[in-house]
């Protein structure tokens, strides 16, 4: 019994003694192992990146748009040098951003980028800014001369040749600055009264250098007429009306090209004048001057090219009496963008005292033309033309408001050589002016679509080749006096490729 005691004491103090070690672990009652210091990470270093290597004219603002990445930190500083070429003044230069202005000379500028990340290292990368020097601008044709009726507006323009160019139009009367931008006219709108003088000249600019132009001076024709739209006759609404529907013609044609016809000198399916020429007899009423394109005077007959330019054309006077006015009277400046194809694409046009059809039309057009095919396989040209609200032609002016566009839906014949017929949907709001002001506001009076017909070989029984199967109502409104309102029928006649409006007069009551 003792000796299993003794068995069992022991075996319980071996127990013991083995949970007590067990128990110590690494404390004074045992010993342990150090542990392993972990080794230290090596820093990686930052990435610089300056940016693309540029190339920029002379006098512009330049932007050197830097960034850096760090792997294991983050970027503590930017440092911008120029490291070869003119010196700049540089901006920014502790950002990663620089900026500063190009010299007007033809040279290579280089800049260092450096960035530190958070423990001090450092990268660095380069970049390279070729400089074009810019030439002074040169007008390569004067400011025009158009004529303006009174209440209506004015349009003047001039060409100059040179890259960021900015136009600054001053009124040679007072000396004061009237318009400055990047738009080559000045549009003056308003109620223009035959006093005083018209005439403005333009600083054209850039950061080379300025030219002075010589004066543009606005003939300004008094309207002397006095309308009646109340007349209970009905003769001057007719008047007006028949005015008011060619003058709507009138811009459609100048915006879309011919309405009917053949595709033949001007486009004729586009208002984009496609075949221009160095100057020859009359054209639109007057002397032809010549072309411009891209501000390069033309002296041979060429077609534009396709892409984005500007070209402009510009006429005198035909007349050859001693009242004749020296210098340009009207003129056309067209921006337009065809990239693969004419008639596809869009284009603003600015008229200058006259358009094709109409002596004294001032004012700006935008023109979107689109192209399909309809289910026979014809070409169908979809062509949006929006008025600007400054527009004015005769002793009509834009009313402001919504109502500012014409539509033409033409389709070409099977060969694509001419429209065979056109759909025309008007929503234009003119209002008339006559020697005391204002006189009355002209619109259509529902639904302003008319569908003209193209037969260029007229049938057996003398059916005219231009025709038209609809009219339209026009409505003579908003009098002064308050007067009502009136409706006038008008049907579209047509001669060989142009357009106008006549008045449907009602039968005589007195007639059987």
């Amino acid at each position: 019994m003792s000796g299993q005691w003794k068995l069992a004491g022991r075996w319980v103090a071996l127990a013991g003694a083995a949970l007590s070690l067990s128990a110590c672990g690494g404390g004074g009652g045992g010993s342990s192992a150090p542990p392993v210091p972990t080794p230290p990470v090596a820093n990686v270093p930052p990435t610089a990146n300056a940016g693309i290597d540029q190339t920029v004219n002379g006098g512009a603002s330049v932007i050197l748009q830097g960034n850096a990445t760090d792997a294991n930190g983050t970027i503590a500083s930017y440092a911008w040098t120029q490291t070869a070429g003119p010196a700049v003044t540089l901006n920014g230069a502790n950002t990663a951003a620089l900026t500063f202005t190009a010299p007007n000379v033809a040279a290579g500028l280089t800049f260092q980028l450096t960035v530190t990340d958070n423990q001090q290292a450092t990268h660095t990368d380069s970049i390279t800014v070729t400089i074009n020097s810019l030439a002074a601008p040169v007008i390569v044709r004067q400011p025009t001369n158009p004529k303006a009726v009174q209440h209506g507006s004015a349009l003047m323009f001039v060409v100059a040749r040179g890259e960021n160019l900015n136009y600054e139009w001053h009124s040679n009367a007072f000396g004061t600055l009237i318009k400055t931008g990047p738009e080559p006219f000045l549009l003056r709108a308003g109620d223009l009264a035959h006093v005083g003088e018209h005439c403005y000249y333009v600083v054209v600019s850039n950061s080379a250098g300025s030219v002075t132009s010589d004066l543009g001076c606005m003939t300004v024709e008094d309207l002397t007429e006095n309308l009646d739209p109340s007349d209970p006759e009905l003769e001057d609404r007719y008047l007006i009306a028949e005015g008011y529907g060619g003058m709507l013609f009138g811009i459609a044609q100048t915006g879309a090209g011919q309405l009917t016809g053949s595709t033949a000198f001007l486009g004729g399916r586009t208002g984009v004048p496609r075949a221009v020429e160095a100057a020859r007899g009359c054209l639109f009423g007057g002397s032809y001057v010549g072309t411009t394109l891209d501000g390069q005077v033309l002296t041979t007959g060429i077609l534009l090219p396709l892409g984005e330019h500007t070209v402009s054309l510009l006429w005198n006077s035909c007349r050859e009496t001693e009242d004749d006015v020296n210098g340009l009277q009207g003129g056309l400046l067209v921006h337009y963008d065809f990239p693969n194809e004419f008639g596809v694409g869009s284009f603003t046009m600015h008229l200058s005292g006259a358009g094709q059809g109409f002596s004294t039309t001032n004012g700006t057009l935008q023109v979107t033309q689109t192209r399909s095919v309809n289910s026979l396989g014809r070409t169908v040209d979809d062509v949006d033309i929006t008025v600007g609200e400054d527009f004015s032609g005769g002793n009509f002016r834009k009313t402001s408001g919504f109502y500012n566009t014409i539509e033409v839906l033409r389709t070409m014949n099977a060969e694509s050589t001419g429209i065979v017929e056109a759909d025309v949907d008007f929503d234009l709001i003119l209002t008339v002016f006559d020697g005391n002001g204002y006189a009355a506001t002209a619109g259509q009076e529902s639904g302003g679509i008319m569908h003209l017909i193209f037969d260029p070989v007229p049938g057996d029984n003398n059916i005219p080749a231009h025709r038209s199967n609809s009219s339209f109502g026009a409505l003579i409104g908003d009098l002064p006096n308050g007067a009502p309102s009136a409706s006038v029928t008008l049907q579209p006649n047509g001669g060989s490729g142009s357009w106008g409006f006549s008045v449907v007069y009602p039968p005589d009551p007195d007639e059987d």
